[in-house]
């Protein structure tokens, strides 16, 4: 992580977890926002027929992994698209006390804890 973002404070350090496939391989990658550009941190390539068990496990793996590489001081803020926020992954993420943002569209309602509340509204993610 150090030769990612350099030697700073603390603070947050938000992630961007994405899939893509490149050349008909699948691509899970995770990258740090930096200077207006995305940096690739980690990565994780399969094929669908390749997989044992499932997707969601790669992605939950390639997550921790990268987590686990930050110093205390730092806080990574894991950022995902509306295609992440599925609800085991979402509570893993909770239990494990890692921060996330999903971006979702702007007529998205959110519930949590069955209170209703718009994808903008504040105190929703942790």
């Amino acid at each position: 992580m150090a030769l990612v973002l350099g030697i700073q404070g603390s603070g947050w350090v938000p992630l961007v977890l994405d899939q893509t496939t490149i050349r008909g391989i699948q691509t899970l990658l995770i990258g740090a926002i930096f200077e207006g550009r995305v940096l690739p941190v980690a990565f994780s390539c399969f094929t669908h027929a390749g997989i044992q068990k499932s997707q969601n496990i790669l992605e939950h793996a390639l997550i921790l992994t990268v987590m686990s590489c930050f110093p205390v001081e730092s806080r990574p803020l894991l950022i995902m698209d509306r295609g992440y926020a599925r609800v085991v992954l979402l509570e893993k993420l909770r239990r494990e006390g890692i921060p996330f943002l999903v971006r979702a569209k702007a007529k998205v309602i959110v519930y949590d804890q069955g209170k209703p509340g718009t994808s903008l509204s504040p105190g929703i993610f942790p």
